[in-house]
């Protein structure tokens, strides 16, 4: 697109050369009393050709050219001169944050600037300022349309890698745990097999029971993209898996996981847990990494999961955590986005950090505990302040627990989590679920709310091909307007090849009786002069 983008350009500073090269012929012709019919028509066939390529107003001069402009600035002005457009790298300064950053996402997206023929320095011209031609199409289709589906495609392909690996590093070789991810890489782009993976041989498929790891991958896709349960490093005897789950001697109960029962009692090691959790449901699945000493637990749908009989301080010593995190990092991955996010800095004043910039307000929905909270915000605020609003969307009482986790991490992704209560006081962990009712803040969070890997991809196919069938129908109703256009401007202009022949005809006849006149006249007069004379009377005189 780059590429075509330059090629355009190239194509209007070609016709606006030309245009004004016709402004001058018109003027000198006119200037001589003649009309310049010809001249004319070239230069209508010119801007008829130059507004496909780019949108521009028309004013016409009293000498007979024609100004065209664009964005307020003069494209051709009349036979005084002409501006051409280029392409070019912008990079505004911004001084509000600290440090300086560079306002330009990518030096590989190039914007149009214009210049005047005499070579001044360019002007960037907004890409609001194209409306209409090719090169609005150019810079839609890149800056939004592409733009969007890389977005999602990376937002696809990071979650796929982080859910992938957690579960892959808990694989286990000769008992011990390989902790070795499965893929590298943050984006549809680059994501790939890890290069230490070279055969089938390499790939482990167990944890605790033969293929245990392979059944938890190949049920991936119906699990949620955004939303999963892990653990702070827990405080266990040893990096055992066989080291006993944190709980009282004697002590017997279960989790309650989205209305399952997965007994628990003081005599299982975390292997154990983990295998119980993993056999009563497919509909979610845990895997335990005892390098890193945490859990890491997938769903199909949000989770509730409640102690009973356990002592009320299980799901605390076992550090869970429900997490909604981006779907992959916030900050646009581009050449010259490599700098950090401010937290206090707003919304708005990094709006060239984000991959999806935030819009100027809305209203984010957060369900929880069967309760609706609703949360303001505006991109003139700092993004601390409004993740606090998130997180204090309760008052930050126990019960219910709240959201209380909220950060932002060396990953570039947001993280808000629910926990059980202070103090030990509720023994629920609690699912939330975060939409928008106007603006687009999850989106500037990339959080997709509970939608599964295979919905989200299929939510993108349908995207895509309502998007291509959206087109199809606009272009089809902007051909038949275009061609009402021609057939009305043709027939305001069009000749009448029968009248005009006609006219030929007759004029033709006009001249052939002018001429026989003529000739008629020529004879009478030779006549006249030759052969008619005056009697002359002699007197002779005797």
């Amino acid at each position: 697109l780059n590429a075509d983008l330059k090629n355009t350009v190239q194509s209007v500073n070609t016709y606006v050369q030309q245009i004004y090269q016709l402004n001058k012929s018109i003027v000198s012709v006119e200037g001589q009393g003649q009309a310049p019919n010809d001249l004319l028509d070239q230069r209508d066939a010119a801007m008829a050709k130059l507004s496909e390529l780019v949108n521009f107003d028309t004013q016409n001069r009293t000498d007979g050219s024609v100004i065209l402009m664009i964005g307020g600035r003069p494209l051709v002005n009349g036979a005084d001169g002409y501006s051409t457009l280029t392409t070019m790298t912008s990079a505004s300064i911004n001084t509000t944050t600290a440090p300086i950053t560079i306002n330009v996402k990518d030096s590989k997206l190039e914007s149009v600037g214009i210049a005047t023929s005499g070579g001044t320095d360019p002007v960037q011209l907004s890409n609001a300022v194209f409306t209409g031609g090719k090169i609005a199409g150019i810079l839609d289709s890149r800056d939004n349309i592409v733009h969007s589906y890389k977005s999602q495609l990376d937002s696809i392909a990071n979650t796929l890698i982080t859910a992938v690996n957690a579960v892959y590093d808990a694989t286990k070789t000769g008992g011990n745990t390989n902790n070795q991810d499965f893929f590298s890489g943050t984006t549809a782009a680059d994501i790939s097999i890890n290069r230490s993976i070279t055969s089938g041989s390499d790939i482990n498929y167990t944890m605790y029971t033969p293929g245990d790891i392979a059944q938890i991958l190949g049920n991936l896709n119906d699990k949620l993209v955004s939303t999963r349960v892990i653990s702070e490093p827990l405080t266990l005897s040893s990096n055992s898996p066989l080291s006993a789950v944190p709980l009282a001697a004697g002590t017997s109960g279960y989790l309650l996981i989205n209305n399952v029962q997965v007994p628990v009692t003081s005599t299982m090691t975390v292997a154990d847990l983990v295998n119980s959790i993993n056999t009563h449901s497919d509909l979610f699945s845990a895997v335990y990494n005892d390098v890193t000493k945490t859990f890491f637990m997938v769903s199909d749908a949000p989770l509730e999961i409640s102690e009973v009989n356990l002592g009320g301080q299980f799901l605390r010593n076992m550090k869970l955590i429900e997490e909604q995190i981006s779907t992959s990092p916030i900050v646009y991955q581009g050449s010259l986005a490599s700098q950090n996010l401010n937290l206090n800095a707003s919304w708005a004043n990094q709006s060239y950090i984000f991959d999806n910039a935030a819009s100027l307000n809305g209203t984010l929905n957060v369900y929880m505990e069967n309760q609706k909270y609703q949360i303001a915000w505006a991109n003139a605020s700092p993004i601390l302040s409004t993740t606090w609003s998130i997180f204090a969307l309760d008052g930050n009482s126990a019960t219910p627990p709240g959201i209380s986790e909220y950060n932002y991490f060396p990953d570039q992704k947001f993280h808000f989590g629910t926990r059980v209560g202070n103090g030990g006081v509720a023994g629920t962990i609690s699912p939330f679920i975060m939409g928008d009712q106007s603006g687009n803040l999850t989106q500037t969070m990339k959080m997709v709310g509970n939608m599964t890997f295979d919905q989200y991809y299929k939510s993108v196919l349908g995207q895509l091909s309502g998007d291509m069938n959206s087109s199809s129908s606009m272009l089809s109703s902007y051909k038949s307007a275009l061609d009402q256009l021609t057939t009305m401007q043709a027939n305001i202009t069009k000749v009448d090849v029968n009248a005009e022949q006609a006219k030929a005809a007759m004029y033709q006849r006009a001249y052939d009786a002018s001429v026989q006149l003529s000739t008629v006249i020529n004879e009478m007069l030779d006549m006249l002069i030759n052969h008619t004379g005056s009697s002359v009377s002699t007197t002779t005189t005797a």
